[in-house]
Order: C-alpha cells, then sequence, then structure tokens
C-alpha cells in the first residue's frame, strides 16, 4: 500500500473558498489530484460526490478510497441509472448509491445511458446515436444530471456546485461560460 496522501500541502489555499452561507453544497470529483485538492479545500458541509461511469482506471478507485480516508469524510459514490419507463426520456434519469466495494467496473452504467438514449430516440422515430466528443451527452447525463438527481433525491431545493478545473483547461472553463444560464 502506498503512502497516506498529504492534503496538508494545500492547507494555505483554504482562505480562497468561501461557500455562501446556508446554502446546501456538492462537490464532484473525479478521482484525480485536482479534484484531490478542491476535496481538501472544500469545508466539511459540502456534500463530495463521485459520479462513476464503470469505466474509470482501477487506480482512479483506489486513489478516491485513499482520499475519502485522508480527507476523514465520506466520499458519496454515484451512478447513473436509466429511465423507469423503457424508452422514456433521458432527463427521467435516476441515480443509485454505490461505494468503493459495489460500484460498477464493467462499463455498465455507461451502456445503460447510451441504450436509454438510443431507446428514446426510436421512439421518436430517430436512429441511434453513438457518444460523441463534441457534444458531451456523456458527461451531462453520468456526471451532471446524476449529482442533480441525488441533491434533489435527498429533496435539496437550492444548492451551490463546486467544479474543479485545471489551470491548463482555459479554452474548456470558456466553452462552459457560453449559454451558461443565469441561475448559475
Amino acid at each position: 500500500m502506498s503512502a497516506p496522501l498529504d492534503l496538508g500541502k494545500w492547507a494555505a489555499y483554504r482562505g480562497f473558498f468561501v461557500a455562501r452561507s446556508g446554502v446546501q453544497r456538492i462537490a464532484g470529483i473525479s478521482g484525480g489530484s485536482t479534484s484531490a485538492m478542491m476535496a481538501a479545500l472544500t469545508d466539511k458541509e459540502t456534500r463530495l460526490c463521485f459520479q462513476n461511469t464503470g469505466r474509470e482506471a482501477g487506480r482512479t478507485y483506489d486513489f478516491l478510497a485513499e482520499l475519502e480516508e485522508a480527507l476523514g469524510r465520506p466520499i458519496e459514490w454515484l451512478e447513473y441509472r436509466p429511465p423507469p419507463t423503457r424508452g422514456g426520456r433521458p432527463c427521467e434519469s435516476r441515480v443509485a448509491v454505490v461505494d468503493h466495494k459495489s460500484a460498477d467496473r464493467s462499463g455498465a452504467p455507461f451502456e445503460m445511458l447510451m441504450q436509454a438514449i438510443n431507446d428514446f430516440r426510436a421512439e421518436k422515430g430517430a436512429g441511434p446515436i453513438a457518444p460523441w466528443w463534441r457534444s458531451r451527452i456523456c458527461t451531462t447525463y453520468m456526471k451532471t444530471r446524476t449529482a442533480r438527481n441525488r441533491v434533489r433525491d435527498l429533496g435539496w431545493a437550492q444548492w451551490d456546485e463546486t467544479v474543479g478545473l485545471r489551470a491548463d483547461e482555459p479554452s474548456r472553463v470558456e466553452k462552459l461560460r457560453v449559454g451558461v444560464p443565469s441561475r448559475i
């Protein structure tokens, strides 16, 4: 086993991130070092979530378990689940709460997403689609909507989402700002 994670090296940056008082918070953790830093900088009231696609690198799963231990607080593991009715609208998807041991590692959540989208398209008389890097459909449903479904399941009417982006991703940040609803 590797040495325990040292999260103390980021302690000096904690003051840069001030959460709004009285608002529930959620932060998506990817399982990389940048999201580990973000997790270390969030306050203990921020709910940390990892949205599993079932296609992560094996080391990612182990790193998340180590991170959870180093943080001394839980990371909630979430997985996409399809709408309750075959051919149902993809936005009616659901979420499953899993853990390090029960998390899928076969790609099943990803396969369920693609099946659900193509079943819905078939109901509308449209042909199947495949994932495409420019559409971000997998990120939208497997990461963003899965986390939002979870907070809705928790009964939160309002919340803040913490998103960590690496410093080498300025073009990605700019793309995210285009067409962002005013509520975000």
